[in-house]
Formats: structure tokens, sequence, C-alpha cells
């Protein structure tokens, strides 16, 4: 009994030991740097909440957030929209309007959310899920699910962005890039270290078994 208890605190140590080491690495992956995808010439739309400077990425694994810094602070509303158009497949998406080949449609105001994009002659957009938005200083951050947009097995090798903003919904203020798109590769999108804690369970599995065949090693010695 005695080595059975050994055995138990032995246990509750590593998996506390566990514990502790995943929840730094979800620290790690949320404070990761945001990945640059491009900058806006400043002064080039009106007001400045509307005027887009840089465009940035980040992805925690489970979701894609794209930040808009502005040139003030953004101010999404009913008739002021922060938008990101992601072409992710080929042969597809919208035939007119600031993206022609976009699939998806991420909006910050108006009625926030990822819309799916198409049409023939105009671009239409269907609401098809909730996101988050969220503005910090002079930036907004628009957050969408990976398994929303189909990541990864319904994205093509190479994505496009192109980020707008509206006032009203309707007239495009800025667009950035001025001209084509952004280009992130597939295999950019998983930046989350996950693999760690893979490596580290089968490492408390043996050495929990090691202590065990030592415990009873030495019961049997004595």
């Amino acid at each position: 009994m005695a080595e059975l208890a050994s055995l138990g605190r032995c246990s509750l140590v590593l998996l506390s030991c566990f514990l502790a080491l995943s929840s730094l690495t979800g620290e790690a992956g949320a404070l990761q740097d945001p990945i640059q995808l491009g900058d806006d010439p400043s002064g080039d739309a009106d007001p400045g909440s509307m005027d887009i400077l840089i465009v940035q990425m980040v992805n925690n694994g489970t979701h894609l957030t794209f930040i808009l810094e502005c040139r003030t602070v953004p101010a999404p509303s009913s008739v002021r929209t922060y938008g990101i158009w992601l072409d992710t497949e080929e042969n597809s998406g919208a035939t007119a309007g600031p993206y022609i080949g976009a699939d998806w449609y991420v909006q910050g105001g108006g009625v926030p959310g990822l819309y799916e994009v198409g049409g023939d002659e105009s671009t239409t957009l269907v609401y098809r899920a909730p996101i988050e938005v969220e503005v910090r200083a002079k930036s907004i951050r628009l957050s969408v699910s990976l398994s929303d947009i189909g990541y990864p097995q319904d994205v093509k090798g190479t994505v496009g962005v192109v980020a707008t903003t509206h006032q009203p919904v309707a007239r495009l203020r800025d667009r950035s890039p001025d001209l084509e798109h952004y280009s992130v590769a597939h295999e950019v999108i998983p930046e989350l270290p996950w693999p760690t804690p893979l490596f580290f369970i089968p490492a408390i599995g043996a050495t929990i078994l090691t202590v065990y065949r030592w415990k009873f090693k030495q019961a049997r010695c004595g």
C-alpha cells in the first residue's frame, strides 16, 4: 500500500507539471507576434478611422485574426464597416466588387460575421457564422474560426487577402493593397506549438512506469 501511495503522489506531481507546461504553451501561442501582410499609404482615405495603414494576421491554431491598423481609432457601426476578403478556393467566388475571386468576407460593423461570397453579375454575401470584433488603440481585430472557412481541407495552396473599409456600407473608402492582393501560403496558417504535448505525455507515462518498477524492485529486495 505504501508503494501505491508513493506512486499516486508521483503521478500527481507529474500531472501538475504537465498542466503547468500546457498553460505556458498556450500563453506562448497567445503572445505570438502578428505576421505583417503589407502596408498602405497614409492619407489616401477619409476620415482617418477608415484609412488603413497596416494589415496583419495572427493564428492561435483555431482562429485567424486579421488586424487592420488605421490612421485614427476605428469606429465600426451600422453604417461603417471593416472587412477582410479571402480567396481560398480555385475558380470560384466573387465576379465583381473589391476582390474578384474572393470566397469569404469577414466583416466588422454593420452585421458582423463571416459571409460566403458569390454572384454571377454582382457580388452577393450570405451570412455563415459569427466572428469576434475588437478595437484596440488604432487597430481593429477580426477573428474567424479556421473550421468555418474550411481549413485545411477546402483551402488552396496560397490564400489571397484584401482588406477594405466602407462608409456607408456600399461605398468603398479604402482598399489594402490598392491593387492585386496579399498572398499567404497555406503552410503559414498553423502557428501554435501544439506538438509539445505529444512528446510530453508519453514522457509522463514512461516516468511513472519507471518509478513503479523501481518501487516494486525495492519492495522485493526488502
